[in-house]
């Protein structure tokens, strides 16, 4: 035997690490943790822009689930208000089917309303019947 040649085999077995081997593998291990804290970020991010959208969507599908059920929707339309002096209210109708679709009190701004005397009509009758002022003074 002991004139056989040795046979070797390779194990792993624990190895003390010198100086540099120690530096090298700290520098790997403080990439590592780099890595993984940047992997971590941006794995919360793109998880709440997901979270975000998912809500987003939700919040749609629930707006058009109700469009669906009532079997209505908001829409922009036109309207007239309509002045009711003798209630003091200001009634609000629909333009496409004449639907009342709010009233509301009149301020009292809006209670105000021009009183036409016919004064327009009498200065009008006092200017015709007035003598003309040419003809006077040629008549003088």
């Amino acid at each position: 035997m002991s004139g056989e040649p040795k046979k070797i085999e390779t194990r792993f077995l624990p190895v003390r690490l010198t100086v540099d081997e120690m530096k090298a593998r700290g520098e790997a291990l403080a990439n590592l943790v780099q890595d993984y804290d940047q992997v971590e970020d941006a794995k919360k991010e793109s998880s709440k822009v997901a979270t975000e959208r998912l809500k987003e969507i939700r919040e749609q599908m629930s707006l058009m689930k109700t469009v669906i059920l009532n079997e209505t929707e908001q829409r922009e339309v036109e309207i007239f208000q309509k002045a009711d002096y003798q209630r003091g209210m200001l009634d609000i109708f629909r333009c496409d089917d004449g639907t009342q679709v709010d009233s509301r009190p009149l301020s009292r701004a809006e209670m105000q309303q021009e009183i036409n005397f016919g004064l327009g009509q009498i200065e009008q009758q006092m200017k015709n019947d007035a003598p003309d002022k040419k003809s006077e003074s040629a008549g003088e």
